[in-house]
């Protein structure tokens, strides 16, 4: 990770492991200075396991790939991971070096370590369109768009429960976790509205209406904002939903994957010119002064992306 990184940490006021037992976790979460992207071009090599280099990961579901992108050097590569399918949703624990990646074409999460070693399938799912790690508890959560529910299980896949299902739960898309609160939220495509609950499924409530296609979400934990997608624009708000403003608009370009370090804000959006020719991009916006920058072009159709420089709550690196 970057140069620079501080310690924060707080009690969240509880949250449901996969067994279902609430309890309040004592979370510690790492702070690192990102250092700014790089544009260069497409190389395709296998991918590093230098977990200290900070990285992006996008995922292309129509080259049906796994890419890492390099924010110091601006490398990009293909990491080994074998036959990914259709990826469409990617997280990575930075403890174990696992990337978890949801597979819509083979209906499957799967996991892997970034150079491919330690291959395996931990779930059997329908269209999960958003995935993510709660690193202090070890669990993994997920949306299921066809099913209309909300999941979570162990990262290897066991003690599976629904957490939140049609009543609660239209077509969602993208989720990210709040542990230092209790808290996750997702983008919900069906209602057109950003969505928060607690961990353990209880408490549903909508924060954001009016959202034409949200999804993508995610949260800048040291400004306590949350970010998310609305068809070709991206917003930000604090954690009630308040305070909304507009940051990017790609014109004519969905965004579909939003990450946020300190300085940066990435996102990946994609776009047809016909109906079976998909182009995309991945890019960086400067939270300073809003330059954007093209980190990746040339992709297929970009989903979900994952920063390490992001800090996620819950790992100390």
């Amino acid at each position: 990770m970057g140069a620079g990184r501080g310690q924060a940490c707080g009690r969240a006021p509880g949250r449901a492991d996969s067994e279902g037992e609430l309890k309040p976790v004592l979370v510690s979460y790492a702070m690192p200075m990102p250092t700014p992207g790089l544009q260069k071009e497409f190389t395709g090599n296998p991918g590093s396991s230098n977990i200290s280099e900070p990285f992006l990961l996008v995922v292309d579901r129509g080259g049906e790939i796994i890419l890492q992108v390099n924010i110091t050097s601006g490398l990009t590569t293909t990491l080994p991971l074998g036959d990914v399918g259709q990826p469409y949703a990617v997280d990575h624990d930075p403890l174990t070096d696992y990337v978890y990646w949801a597979d819509d074409q083979n209906k499957k999460i799967h996991r892997a370590r970034r150079d491919g070693s330690d291959r395996e399938t931990i779930l059997d799912i329908n269209s999960v369109l958003g995935l993510a790690l709660d690193h202090a508890i070890g669990d993994i959560y997920w949306t299921d768009w066809t099913e209309h529910s909300i999941s979570v299980a162990k990262m290897n896949g066991s003690l599976t429960r629904t957490l939140l299902t049609s009543q609660a739960v239209s077509s969602p898309y993208d989720l990210v976790l709040d542990p230092r609160n209790g808290l996750m939220y997702w983008a919900d495509n069906g209602n057109d509205r950003i969505v928060r609950a607690a961990m353990d499924g209880s408490n549903p409530t909508t924060i954001i209406t009016g959202v034409s296609a949200p999804y993508a979400v995610t949260i800048d934990y040291r400004e306590d904002r949350l970010y998310y997608s609305d068809g070709y624009r991206v917003y930000s708000s604090d954690l009630l939903g308040n305070d909304i403003q507009q940051l990017l608009y790609e014109n004519g370009k969905t965004v579909y994957g939003i990450a946020v370090d300190e300085n940066y804000v990435y996102w990946s959006s994609s776009w047809s010119s016909s109906r079976s020719t998909w182009q995309g991009k991945v890019g960086m916006l400067s939270k300073s002064d809003l330059t954007k920058t093209v980190l990746v072009e040339g992709l297929a159709r970009p989903r979900d992306i994952y920063l390490s420089t992001a800090a996620p709550p819950g790992v100390t690196t």
